[in-house]
């Protein structure tokens, strides 16, 4: 495909494209990194900047693709290692887990400054783009350097409370850390960063509105940072008795599967369920089911690689998603694309995505009224198969706006306007 640039239509725009954490192999911000880069890959000159502990995957998918690795000095090897452990034992969450990485970013942040500096400030690149960790509150250095090549940052997202309900449920994910997001604007940077950016992608229409308030003259534009795969379409459904429900996702408090349990109690007439991922959660989620005495109902698959997920989602009826605080839902997303009801809060991510035509959303009260809620839809869409089918059918169709796609056809036309508005030339 070529691209329009600066008048030149000969070539496609040479992009420095900043992601830390971009693995294809791991869940969640990495791997959405990781999807990014490939789409805009598909559009774009893509110079990728990444964190070294991504070599080994990134390499085996793209061996000859133009990728800059940034690895980690020994101490911050050994404090990630440090962290990880804590995560993997449960003793933190994500939330704290990304606020204590900050060092290491910190790091690569300015590795990336040191070896990129110069080549952006002669223009060797059309633009600067920066995406992961997608915290709102970390800046990026190479802003400071982006005078004449236009810098773009985003999506960025996060930082929602907890709905007042749910205080328990924000102790566990040690939601008191967020206080310390008040001191962003005093990190190196940060102002800068927002101040240079052409566009600042954000994913949520809370941290819109809340970017908007500290930066009130920058060029803030609503785009999700989650996307589908265009292989989830291809799914067909028909009408049938019968239902399964699904659940994907971290077994983390702020996911709240224990309610989507408890729902499942609460039905006269019990449905399958099947809890696709793992994490510190799954123990008491098992322990839950036994003491309910749901064993014939629920099925721990434990973690399942992201391109074996297609067969979950193929075989379900509806999606159950109980978290109270998701911007990502990526997995919505796939679920929509698959043509499933979504059963979801509507709070956060959930809400960005779907709406009534696809899906049932409930309020996000406290966990025993929600309880009964879940149960009361999932009820309902149980014997209602044509209902299923209907909304599924939305779903999917809504869904495709969000395809990787056309978020970066999307992008590409974003980079385009301000090349083309600004009379930037090619880079030789």
């Amino acid at each position: 495909m070529i691209q329009k640039v600066g008048g030149d239509t000969s070539r496609r725009l040479k992009v420095l494209l900043i992601i830390e954490q971009c693995h294809p192999e791991m869940s969640s911000v990495p791997f959405l990194g990781y999807k990014l880069y490939r789409a805009l890959g598909a559009v774009a000159d893509v110079t990728l900047a990444t964190h070294g502990r991504n070599k080994e995957a990134l390499l085996k998918l793209h061996p000859d693709a133009d990728i800059v690795f940034f690895p980690e000095s020994r101490a911050s090897t050994y404090y990630y290692r440090f962290l990880e452990s804590f995560l993997t034992r449960g003793a933190t969450r994500w939330p704290l887990f990304h606020t204590l990485l900050y060092p290491i970013y910190a790091e690569f942040n300015h590795a990336v400054y040191k070896h990129f500096s110069e080549s952006v400030a002669r223009g060797n690149f059309d633009l600067v783009h920066a995406f992961t960790p997608i915290i709102p509150r970390y800046p990026v250095k190479i802003a400071s350097v982006c005078k004449s090549t236009p810098f773009f940052l985003g999506p960025v997202n996060g930082g929602i409370p907890f709905p007042p309900g749910f205080s328990e449920v924000a102790k566990k994910e040690h939601q008191g850390f967020q206080a310390l997001k008040r001191f962003a604007k005093y990190l190196p940077g940060y102002k800068t960063t927002y101040h240079n950016s052409k566009v600042v992608w954000v994913g949520s229409d809370y941290t819109l509105q809340a970017l908007k308030v500290i930066f009130p003259e920058s060029n803030l534009v609503k785009l999700s940072e989650n996307g589908v795969d265009d292989e989830y379409f291809s799914l067909r459904r028909e009408a049938k008795n019968g239902c399964r429900a699904l659940f994907v996702g971290r077994l983390e408090p702020v996911k709240c599967v224990d309610i989507l349990i408890n729902a499942l109690q609460l039905m006269p007439e019990k449905i399958c369920l099947t809890i696709v991922g793992d994490g510190s959660e799954r123990k008491q989620l098992e322990a839950l089911v036994h003491k309910l005495h749901l064993e014939d109902f629920v099925q721990f698959t434990g973690w399942v690689p992201h391109n074996q997920l297609l067969p979950h989602y193929e075989s379900a009826d509806i999606f159950c998603f109980p978290s109270v605080k998701d911007f990502g839902g990526a997995v919505i997303l796939e679920a929509m694309a698959a043509g499933l009801p979504i059963v979801g809060v509507n709070y956060g991510g959930v809400g960005e995505y779907a709406d009534s035509s696809c899906g049932i959303l409930l309020s996000a009260t406290d966990p025993q009224t929600l309880a009964a809620d879940f149960s009361s839809a999932m009820e309902e869409l149980t014997f209602n198969p044509s209902r299923r089918l209907k909304m599924g059918e939305c779903a999917r169709q809504r869904a495709k706006a969000f395809s990787w796609s056309a978020k970066a056809n999307d992008i590409l036309d974003t980079y385009n306007e301000f090349i083309a508005k600004e009379g930037h030339s090619c880079s030789s």
